[in-house]
């Protein structure tokens, strides 16, 4: 039998792998906000989730679930993901 893993799923393996608590984590397109709020879990409270988008809607359908979620250690950033070292260094 062959396993066949899409995008998501792939890149949620390689995050369990290498994230830890404490980390601090960029999800450069953050669209829907899905991958920040489970990096967000993945790095608890001692961690801290940076989230960038270039589109007002997806940054307000994040923030939106973030707040649905009481997630406080994440950041959603409305801008390019080019223009990181603006907000984050």
């Amino acid at each position: 039998m062959v396993n066949v893993f899409n995008a998501a799923d792939l890149s949620r393996c390689l995050v369990d792998l290498h994230i830890e608590k404490g980390a601090v984590c960029v999800d450069a397109t953050c669209a829907n906000g899905d991958n920040t709020l489970y990096l967000s879990k993945k790095v608890g409270q001692s961690g801290f989730v940076y989230s960038l988008d270039k589109s007002q809607e997806a940054c307000r359908t994040a923030s939106s679930l973030l707040r649905r979620n009481s997630v406080t250690n994440a950041k959603v950033i409305c801008d390019d993901y080019e223009n990181i070292d603006a907000h984050i260094f």
